[in-house]
């Protein structure tokens, strides 16, 4: 009779989660961004600044926003669109997330490179290494106004301008009830 009693428990128990599970959804979304960098000056930098309007960039998370459960960056990337004018060279930069009304003490690196080739022909994918920690930004957003900017700045070797797109892959986990 107890080992019948304890069955029926673990039946309960994984009947419980199971149920707890489904109180659960989830989506996948991007935010993307596109760059004209014009490097300039000795040494040669740059910084271009992109605002983000979550209701508009990302719909299908910005209608989940008073549900949120977690919400994960799951990657980066980042892409040189056009050729480097006047000739290919290399850079260093990073790639920022800054809270809507925030200034620069407020920004949060999402991804950063070092030494990449900027080549004269394009496309080409810049190794960006991933900061997880920028999520917070986002889900700030997210559960706030809707609004950030995404803030690229660098340096390299010789000036020059190249146009880059940057998008930021996310998992968004909300409460269905």
């Amino acid at each position: 009779m107890k080992q019948g009693a304890n069955w029926f428990a673990r039946l309960g128990l994984t009947a419980a989660c199971l149920s707890l599970a489904a109180c659960t959804g989830s989506t996948d979304f991007d935010v993307s961004a596109s760059f004209y960098a014009n490097s300039a000056g000795s040494p040669a930098v740059y910084s271009s600044t992109q605002a983000i309007d979550l209701a508009a960039d990302a719909p299908d998370a910005w209608k989940h926003r008073d549900k949120v459960d977690s919400l994960e960056l799951v990657g980066i990337n980042g892409t040189m669109t056009g050729g480097a004018i006047p000739a290919a060279t290399t850079g260093s930069g990073t790639l920022t997330l800054r809270p809507d009304g925030g200034t620069g003490s407020t920004d949060v690196v999402v991804g950063s490179w070092s030494s990449e080739p900027i080549p004269a022909t394009a496309p080409h994918t810049i190794g960006v290494v991933l900061s997880p920690a920028a999520v917070s930004v986002i889900e700030s957003a997210l559960t706030g106004s809707g609004r950030f900017s995404i803030i690229m700045t660098g340096a390299t070797a010789a000036p020059v301008s190249f146009p880059a797109d940057v998008t930021l892959h996310l998992k968004l986990k909300y409460k269905l009830l």
